[in-house]
């Protein structure tokens, strides 16, 4: 086309954010990425991008999940008092072998391994759910140094409170995730918009899990 580089870029742009509106998240994440194919600097196409692909992604476990029919649904287990659930983290990249794994065949990788160190018995395992985050860790370079643009444009969102790692892009601790939880709960139900007390959240210059001297 002729037109002038902006103005293609606000076409697809804006078709993308349409789109969004009307439910249609995979022609979103196409008109977002040519968009950036045009202007691959930026920030809402590269954002909107991404949420489009995390409302699709959200979207095909809700259609996996309604799949199974209600007499294939596992019975849930009334003795609480002698169940625990135990949380496991794999690293991997996307494309890896673990990444690729089928989610029973993960699922049994895991329990298996459990059961060789002793932790679980093999055969008392009664349910597993296995979830796949993209880019889990935050990476402070490249674009990094625009954060704050990000920052401002999603504190811009009326119903959107960014907590925990992914929504931060932060290495938080874990308690430092909850904690961003806790903070944007009580600021919602205080119906207090300013977003700071949340992004404030282990921002202190010392770090919890610096080891203490004896």
């Amino acid at each position: 086309s002729d037109a002038p580089q902006v103005v293609r870029y606000k076409a697809y742009y804006n078709a993308g954010i349409i789109a969004c509106n009307n439910g249609d998240f995979e022609g979103a994440t196409s008109y977002f990425r040519k968009a950036l194919e045009i202007d691959s600097s930026r920030i809402e196409a590269k954002i909107n991008m991404e949420l489009s692909i995390r409302m699709i992604e959200s979207e095909s476990r809700q259609n996996e999940s309604q799949a199974i029919p209600a007499s294939e649904e596992p019975q849930k287990n009334q003795d609480l008092e002698n169940t625990v659930w135990i949380g496991l983290e794999y690293f991997c990249n996307e494309g890896d072998s673990l990444w690729e794994m089928s989610d029973s065949d993960f699922i049994s990788f895991a329990a298996d391994e459990l059961a060789s160190i002793g932790i679980i018995d093999r055969d008392a395992v009664e349910d597993a759910v296995r979830i796949k985050v993209r880019k889990a860790y935050p990476a402070y370079f490249d674009g990094y140094g625009d954060f704050d643009r990000i920052r401002k444009f999603l504190d811009g969102i009326e119903n959107l409170y960014c907590i925990g790692r992914n929504g931060q892009h932060r290495y938080n601790n874990m308690d430092h995730s909850m904690m961003t939880a806790v903070t944007a709960a009580r600021i919602f139900a205080a119906g207090d918009p300013d977003r700071s007390p949340v992004w404030n959240v282990n921002t202190e210059s010392e770090y919890h899990e610096e080891k203490k001297q004896n």
